[in-house]
């Protein structure tokens, strides 16, 4: 998780210190989106060879469209 630096919690928590607290909760949503995205992705394609047999599929079919835009989503994500 990226890291923004602590605020002091000697003292009481104020907007500043809960500013972070939420951008912390956003973080860590968006990480897990990310996340769960990379990994329907990888199902997703795991589908597409095992149905295809790991065949070339003409370009004019739409799910040879789909299987691109999926390796592309994995490529990115994985960066």
């Amino acid at each position: 998780m990226s890291k923004i630096s602590r605020c002091n919690h000697d003292n009481d928590v104020d907007r500043q210190c809960a500013d972070y607290h939420r951008l912390e909760t956003e973080i860590t949503n968006l990480e897990q989106q990310r996340n769960d995205l990379l990994e329907a992705c990888k199902t997703a394609m795991a589908w597409f060879d095992k149905h295809t047999n790991d065949e070339p599929v003409w370009e004019d079919q739409p799910s040879a469209d789909m299987a691109t835009l999926m390796q592309d989503a994995i490529a990115q994500a994985e960066k």
